[in-house]
């Protein structure tokens, strides 16, 4: 039923609009001046954008894709990226994760209006400007009715889609401290000011002393029947299910994210995959999982950044069919190159689309989500080699059809047939072209198609079995499902003695691809071994065991492949000689070791200069060799060096124990040279690590180390059974943080907080620019001084931005109290 919804919606938006409105999402704008350009056959950046914003943009574009103008929720841009006379003074913001959404008047090519959203449910709330785009020339203006509220407070959250009659466009919001949906509808008499309301799902609300619970993007499917949000600070995305005919909402679904911190979603072309941006990862949901838990339970990571500073954040469908995907501070978007595909196949890429050189930050436009409904292009068996099928899901008043398959190696790269077919001999991804003509005009659409290689089949091949013998026939391909001739499925088949020529048939678990090949057997003879019977030795007497049989390969019990194992521990010794025929012969043989006499002279130590040391065994035995030559049980040595005892038991077999004596001498080390640190800072002083040292610090403490928290001199004592060494360290702090701007101050000349006076500054040059809430520059000073008394402003917030020469730049707001 949801793709018979989907088809009818796309016939009569094409027939309706598509000819007038299938280019309006052409060209974006947003972050650092970046920009993309859909208008040539492959996306390409676009250099020339004049603003920096941090989040929420819209741009809008004429029925030819040419650019009309663009907003980041406070100014309007005309296409020369010139501010528009009455385009100032807006009441959204550029830190709001959706300022703002255009929306056409029905039925009316000049009039526009631009919904705009305050940051962090701000008392501007949900606005509305109009734009007349007769103004200036055919530029465009403001007109007088300017930031008109509709509803406040509100999240920064703000999405729009198509009514059901595919004429006018509802333009959905949400409240805060509730969880009231509403739905507001543009017809071609204007804005209905009264909304539909939905009481349903989580309600949005403060969570832990701020309003980051504001944050977080929402959109409505292309198709206009589900809509999806993230709430950053409850840590959720929800997923409901939309009526563009009532403009209502119901049956949520809520997956939780736990750690992770919700921000963008997106929806797939064709509906059937929502993806969503958690602070460093990408994560698909396939909502036709199933149930409402299986839905959750499909929740899966397909995408992570490298580098946790650079998050990801907004998510957007693109006239391409590819989800663009907003990458903090990076020259390249995020892409998923085949978001209908599942997470195996949707092809998440990190560095999807170069800026050129410009940076991304954390939003990217927001559009009427019905301008990324494309037509549904069908195509059946991509395998190399294959005749691929392609079709139109609905081809209801198509007149005409031109399709481009991407294979410019191909002599028959197009073709005008409805249904054509193309024969691709490269494996690949291909991108396939569809100029469909209706009466309402020609659209371009693009679909990315996977040509798919044959399944290689790795396998045993030919080979023989030995009469009586087992022998596992066995073939691999990579997602593979598997056919024996005799319908066995599994990648095994297994066979005692039958010599035959066996079929396996390997066909692709996701692509359907299929390929076949043979395996034949037949017998050969079993190899001769003679390990000899069971028997005791000594523990090291190098007894070699033989399994030796001309051209074969060898496996003993610990999977070592020579023809000889030499036997290092009592146990059972087992060999399987498999000869040059592949035939299979095993042997085995129990060896024990004579008891073993566990001989110790003694564990590692020490000597210091000028001292002797007594060596020994624990162990009586028949007989003594010591390293320096002596036979007696017991030597003295007086230098650091190893030594070795090699001892006799009565079954004649020989011992040996070594023991290092190392030079041991006062312990020799320096501290750090005196240091000067910056202030709140701690240095952790360490003295050498040994177990046999001891140590004093200056407070009496006997730690190996020791941590400065303050000025001062400092010393350790370290002391071995050698002798003690001592050192020290002189230690000095002053400030060197980052500067401090003061969030309030008071001129009220009491002699408390009377100047404006930033912490960190002194002895730089620091440029402070000061503006008031409608965003004049009300003070500015190149060299900061911290002597300013905002003489001659009125109490209230104003924003700051402080910076200096080497490029560090500070933002943020303060207050003037009186």
């Amino acid at each position: 039923m949801r793709l018979i919804v989907a088809h009818f919606l796309y016939v009569f938006l094409f027939t309706a609009i598509a000819a007038q409105a299938q280019r309006e999402a052409n060209v974006w704008y947003f972050g650092d001046s970046a920009g993309v350009s859909f208008n040539s056959e492959y996306a390409i950046p676009l250099l020339d954008g004049n603003f920096d914003t941090w989040e929420g943009v819209a741009t809008i574009c004429d029925a030819k894709g040419q650019l009309l103008f663009y907003t980041e929720g406070t100014t309007v841009w005309n296409k020369n990226h010139e501010q528009m006379p009455n385009g100032y003074g807006l009441l959204g913001h550029y830190s709001s994760t959706e300022s703002g959404i255009i929306v056409p008047k029905p039925n009316d090519p000049n009039m526009y209006y631009l919904f705009t959203v305050d940051w962090e449910a701000h008392t501007n709330g949900l606005r509305y400007s109009e734009i007349d785009m007769s103004r200036d020339g055919g530029l465009g203006d403001v007109t007088y009715r300017k930031n008109i509220l509709l509803q406040t407070p509100v999240p920064e959250k703000i999405t729009a889609v198509l009514h059901q009659n595919q004429t006018d466009i509802w333009v959905i919001a949400h409240g805060w401290n509730d969880n009231v949906f509403y739905s507001y509808l543009v017809t071609e008499t204007g804005i209905n000011t009264v909304p539909i309301e939905s009481v349903v799902g989580t309600s949005h609300i403060p969570l832990g002393g701020d309003n980051f619970n504001t944050l977080g993007y929402m959109r409505a499917s292309a198709d206009g029947q589900k809509l999806a949000l993230a709430l950053m600070e409850t840590r959720i995305f929800e997923i409901y299910d939309f009526d563009n005919s009532t403009g209502k909402l119901s049956n949520p679904i809520t997956i939780p994210t736990y750690f992770l911190f919700p921000y963008g979603v997106e929806f797939s072309p064709d509906g059937s995959k929502l993806y969503t941006s958690s602070g460093t990862g990408i994560h698909q949901i396939d909502l036709q999982a199933g149930n409402a838990s299986e839905i959750i339970q499909s929740f899966t990571e397909i995408g992570q950044v490298p580098d946790s500073k650079y998050t990801f954040g907004a998510l957007q469908l693109g006239p391409d069919g590819r989800i663009y995907i907003a990458h903090d501070q990076q020259e390249y978007l995020a892409t998923i190159e085949n978001p209908n595909a599942s997470v195996a196949s949707c092809d998440f890429q990190l560095q999807g689309f170069y800026l050129g050189g410009k940076r991304s930050r954390l939003g990217l436009p927001n559009f009427i989500q019905s301008y990324f409904l494309p037509p549904e292009i069908i195509v059946s068996n991509n395998c190399l080699n294959s005749d691929t099928q392609f079709s139109i899901a609905d081809d209801t008043g198509i007149l005409s059809q031109t399709w481009n398959f991407g294979d410019f190696a191909s002599t028959n790269n197009s073709s005008t047939e409805l249904a054509p077919t193309h024969r691709y001999t490269t494996f690949g991804l291909y991108k396939i072209t569809l100029t469909v003509t209706h009466a309402g005009g020609t659209a371009v659409f693009y679909r990315q198609v996977k040509i798919n290689e044959l399944p290689v089949i790795s396998s045993i091949g030919d080979t023989s079995i030995c009469p009586q013998a087992n022998i596992e026939l066995w073939a691999s391909a990579v997602n593979a499902d598997y056919l024996w001739q005799n319908g066995t499925t599994i990648d095994s088949f297994y066979n005692t003695s039958l010599a035959a020529t066996y079929d396996v048939q390997a066909t692709d678990k996701y692509t359907g691809c299929r390929q076949t090949k043979q395996i034949a057997l037949s017998h050969y003879p079993l190899p001769t071994i003679d390990l000899g019977a069971d028997r005791s030795v000594c523990h090291n007497a190098n007894l070699v065991l033989r399994a030796t049989n001309p051209n074969a390969s060898y496996l003993w019990q610990d999977l070592s492949i020579t023809d000889t194992l030499l036997v290092q521990q009592p146990g059972n010794y087992s060999v399987q000689v498999i000869s040059e025929n592949g035939c299979s012969h095993s042997a085995s043989v129990n060896i024990d070791f004579f008891p073993l006499l566990n001989l110790n002279i003694g564990n590692d130590t020490l000597i210091c200069e000028q001292q002797t040391l007594d060596l020994s065994p624990n162990v009586d035995a028949s007989a003594y060799l010591w390293s320096e030559g002596s036979t007696s049980k017991q030597i003295t040595i007086t230098q650091a060096d190893t030594y070795w005892l090699q001892a006799t038991d009565s079954y004649s077999c020989t011992h040996t124990d070594y023991i290092h004596v190392y030079p041991y001498d006062v312990p020799s080390f320096k501290l750090p040279p005196d240091t000067l640190l910056c202030s709140n800072t701690r240095l952790l002083l360490t003295a050498p690590l040994d177990d046999n040292f001891q140590y004093l610090w200056q407070d009496g403490s006997t730690d190996s180390h020791f941590e400065v928290e303050e000025e001062g001199f400092y010393w350790v004592e370290v002391s071995n059974l050698c002798g003690t060494r001592k050192n020290n360290i002189n230690i000095m702090y002053h400030y060197c943080g980052a500067p401090v701007v003061p969030n309030v101050f008071s001129p009220n000349n009491d002699g408390i907080n009377d100047y404006f006076h930033i912490r960190g500054i002194d002895g730089e040059v620091w440029q402070l620019v000061v503006y008031n809430r409608w965003g004049y520059k009300v003070f500015e000073r190149f060299a900061y001084n911290n002597l300013w008394q905002a003489e001659w402003l009125i109490n209230g917030v104003y924003f700051y931005t402080l910076s200096n020469a080497e490029g560090k730049v500070y933002r943020g707001t303060f207050q003037i109290f009186r």
